[in-house]
């Protein structure tokens, strides 16, 4: 009976160790915990990390930034500095097949070699994360030369505010939920994966149906593995460099995108915080960029752009910043193929990415970000 058991198990390693590409191998830590981000992508990656429906290749660089095509950036050189989510980063599609990596493959040879991107992006960021990625960025680069900031804005970005708002605030700290190293042997990966999967059932039965339509595929893969632990209550109110944002009566209709989305409209305390985060990338970019681009993703509904450019307009500006708000760009509708891709997240295909860089190249050439004789028609 021993021998059989062993056997079998031998046999099941066999297996997933052959039929399944590596999705259960020992792998690297994809996130790790920071007292204020909550999360960041590890430094020094370069590896394939597996979803349920997807397998990106990742690289980053020893800060944690994505890398694209083009590889390390030179930071003696001109700098497009990229801040947003999961859209930025470019999930769900490999190293050479994102957004930021085509765009900087484009200002590169533009520029003639003297223009590169770094994509600070972080799949899961609200704005405010966003900004203190940047603080981060000029505090670990206090010489980097910005000639403009592409600020790309999601749909889910005011309640993911909301939603993290305590590590911002130094309220809440983090706890890892898996080791930083899997095991050598694929079956106990195997059998981690499995109880992460059941765990997020539980989480989804404990939510009301309506708020939670299936189980997340970012934590089936256990690729953020970190959760909040013994997360404190925010003040009923804030002082953000003497703006007052009252907090007294949030709720679960300022924390959640799937009410938000049905509502069509942005309540008040999401509208307050989303101006704040954006003034304080305008703060911290005074004196070290020309231009701040905001872009709202394509694919975002018609209402969220409108939404999105009073917050822009009514954000006081600094002196000495030049604020671009460009709102939804490109249009989805002249694009005429597939959009999203496989992971099936509301994020894109390397085509489209790729179409979607080029729409973003015209306009920093149009704004003389980069000079180039060969815009896009």
């Amino acid at each position: 009976m021993v021998a059989g058991v062993i056997v079998a198990l031998v046999s099941v390693e066999g297996v997933l160790r052959v039929g399944f590409d590596g999705k259960f191998a020992p792998r690297p830590e994809f996130c790790v915990s920071d007292q204020y981000l909550g999360w960041k992508t590890a430094p020094n990656l370069d590896h394939t990390f597996f979803g349920p429906d997807f397998r990106i290749k990742i690289k980053t660089d020893v800060d944690g930034y994505r890398l694209g095509a083009l590889g390390e950036v030179d930071y003696g050189k001109e700098l497009v500095v990229l801040l947003g989510d999961s859209n930025a980063f470019g999930w769900g599609v490999s190293t050479d097949e994102t957004f930021a990596s085509f765009l900087d493959e484009r200002l590169f040879e533009a520029s003639g070699g003297e223009l590169r991107l770094v994509n600070l992006g972080v799949a899961g960021y609200g704005t405010f994360q966003s900004a203190h990625r940047f603080k981060e960025f000029l505090k670990g680069h206090p010489g980097a030369r910005i000639s403009a900031i592409v600020f790309v804005h999601s749909k889910n970005d005011p309640t993911d505010n909301l939603r993290t708002m305590g590590y911002q605030l130094g309220l809440w700290k983090v706890k890892s939920r898996e080791p930083k190293e899997r095991s050598r042997i694929h079956i106990m990966n195997l059998i981690a994966y499995g109880r992460e999967v059941l765990r997020q059932k539980e989480i989804a039965e404990e939510h009301v149906p309506e708020d939670i339509d299936e189980i997340h595929p970012y934590l089936q893969d256990m690729l953020f593995t970190h959760e909040i632990d013994s997360p404190k209550a925010i003040p009923t109110q804030i002082d953000f460099d003497g703006i007052v944002v009252d907090f007294e009566n949030l709720s679960r209709e300022d924390s959640s995108p799937e009410r938000m989305l049905r509502r069509e409209n942005l309540t008040q305390i999401q509208r307050d915080v989303l101006r704040v985060a954006i003034r304080s990338v305008y703060l911290l970019a005074k004196g070290r960029a020309d231009t701040i681009f905001h872009f709202v993703i394509p694919n975002a509904p018609d209402w969220i752009e409108p939404e999105f450019l009073a917050v822009f307009d009514s954000t006081p500006v600094p002196d000495g910043i030049n604020v671009q708000a460009i709102g939804q760009y490109p249009q989805i509708e002249g694009y005429g193929k597939n959009v999203l891709n496989q992971h099936s997240g509301g994020h894109y295909t390397p085509e489209f990415n790729e179409f979607w860089a080029e729409a973003i190249m015209d306009v920093l050439v149009k704004k003389k970000v980069v000079m180039s004789s060969n815009p896009r028609d």
